[in-house]
């Protein structure tokens, strides 16, 4: 993007247009079901911001506007190119047309079975799901979720989808142990505890709302189409020494003006958790104990 580059002012911009190029070239890093996501949320944040960029016509000068509309036709290009790259090829196989005269007993018992009323399909949706270096919860509600469920997080991505009214505690058991990175997306009316981030990638909500996020982060928080996000940092006598904390430091991808962003904000000290009731929240198995300490 040289005509971005040129610009030596870290815009909101440039920073968005910067986090979604290291995604795209991170795509050949993750497995197969990793890369499907990410590239729907690489696809979702480009068009979001082709509309940023067309609304804010109204007021930049034609030769912002101009390299603006360039950056986003390379994000789209290097994409395209990302998806030719990693997408799978298809397997080949032969195939034997069926004669339709033939009936196979198979078929016969398939079609003398008689017809069932009111038929569910009684499989649930697999919540937990894991591979050799990422952690994916997703679909879970009113319930305390931390790396027990899983083993262990060190090193690994964690992705936590589609989750409301939970305690998450992405804690660990040791001051040292850290995760790779942590992505939200739809997680609404949650208290989150999270330290040691370690990855390049780090911390990223998307689509979330309504959440207490207690945090030490190596780099700065993202988040996109998220409001009502309230953020801590985490107490550092649970911390490593000399431990990189830029909990505050939060780009907001949905928000490209100069003014501060509505959508998130730093939790005020008096309603963050005393010595006593964070003893009582990070142990507790009801999350309705949660209620009464959240602001």
């Amino acid at each position: 993007m040289d005509t971005m580059v040129r610009d030596q002012a870290r815009t909101p911009l440039l920073i968005f247009y910067q986090g979604l190029q290291q995604q795209i070239d991170e795509l050949g890093n993750r497995c197969q079901a990793e890369r499907i996501d990410a590239l729907s949320f690489i696809l979702a944040s480009i068009s979001r911001l082709s509309d940023e960029v067309t609304e804010a016509t109204a007021y930049l000068p034609s030769y912002d506007q101009k390299r603006c509309l360039e950056s986003v036709k390379e994000l789209k290009d290097l994409l395209d190119k990302a998806k030719e790259t990693h997408s799978p090829r298809p397997e080949f196989k032969f195939s034997r047309q069926k004669n339709p005269s033939a009936l196979s007993i198979k078929d016969a018992s398939v079609l003398w079975r008689p017809p069932i009323d009111n038929w569910k399909d009684d499989a649930k949706e697999e919540t937990v799901s894991m591979s050799p270096s990422s952690i994916n919860l997703n679909s879970r509600s009113n319930e305390r979720l931390d790396l027990s469920l899983v083993g262990s997080g060190y090193g690994k991505d964690i992705t936590i989808t589609n989750v409301k009214n939970c305690i998450l505690d992405l804690q660990g058991q040791g001051r040292e142990e850290s995760i790779a990175a942590l992505a939200l997306k739809d997680v609404s009316d949650c208290i989150l505890f999270c330290k040691n981030i370690a990855g390049p990638a780090l911390l990223r909500l998307h689509d979330c709302h309504d959440l207490v996020v207690y945090l030490c982060c190596g780099t700065k928080p993202i988040i996109e189409g998220c409001a009502g996000i309230k953020f801590s940092i985490y107490p550092s006598i649970f911390l490593p020494k000399d431990s990189t904390n830029l909990w505050d430091q939060v780009e907001d991808f949905g928000w490209l003006k100069k003014q501060a962003s509505p959508h998130w904000s730093i939790l005020p000290e008096e309603e963050r958790l005393s010595d006593d009731a964070w003893k009582v929240i990070t142990e507790a198995k009801d999350v309705n104990v949660v209620a009464s300490y959240l602001p």
